[in-house]
């Protein structure tokens, strides 16, 4: 039975699946896929930071991204039996993207002024503005710990890199869902507006450093 017909019937899961992966490791296109995969799929769920208890934990069946990562061990023992998600990527790629989210992008958009934005970045990193050695530091903690966690577990935990090239088959088997026909989804980190902006600046640097 796949998990849309299940769900049309039972509504919202009394287990859920959480992505327990950091930012910029693909959490929205695994959001996107499980909504594929008919599930209620919230990504960003910034609610629950302050509020363990809203009502969007209880309305859909799947969190990724911040808060997720820093409040997973209590979701885990409020839910059991959830799966939960360890997105990983190229630690150097990670690097670069988180460095144009908290840099180029936070110029453009003012993504984290929010206060509980910035609360959650200095949960996750230490501090609220990009440094390398800082960030990578808390990459590995993370995942280690994460890991850790799960050790004796392997069946609650999918570490599941978004560089693969097949990502369903894991995704699906560890689900216990069908897989379907269509692509995965890419969920693009940058919108046409920051390629825009990002371009130039990239061009400028290269020119700089020529």
């Amino acid at each position: 039975m796949s998990a849309s017909s299940d769900q049309a019937t039972t509504g919202p899961l009394e287990s859920k699946i959480f992505g327990v992966g950091m930012q910029r490791t693909g959490t929205g296109s695994v959001a996107r896929a499980l909504r594929v995969l008919g599930y209620d799929s919230e990504h960003f769920p910034v609610d629950l930071w302050h509020d363990r208890s809203h009502p969007i934990l209880f309305q859909n069946d799947a969190f990724f991204d911040n808060p997720i990562p820093i409040i997973y061990q209590e979701l885990d023992e409020r839910f059991p039996e959830s799966k939960f998600i360890l997105t990983v990527r190229d630690e150097d790629d990670w690097l670069e993207s988180c460095e144009f989210l908290f840099t180029e992008k936070r110029e453009a958009f003012g993504f984290d002024t929010s206060e509980r934005i910035q609360e959650m970045h200095r949960a996750l990193y230490g501090l609220n503005h990009f440094d390398a050695d800082s960030f990578r530091t808390a990459y590995r903690r993370h995942n280690e710990e994460v890991k850790q966690y799960f050790s004796d577990r392997s069946d609650d935990l999918l570490v599941l890199d978004i560089a693969q090239e097949d990502k369903w088959t894991p995704l699906c088997s560890f689900l216990g869902v069908e897989r379907p026909e269509e692509p995965f989804p890419h969920k693009d980190s940058s919108n046409s507006l920051t390629r825009i902006i990002q371009e130039p600046r990239r061009v400028i640097r290269s020119w700089w450093r020529s």
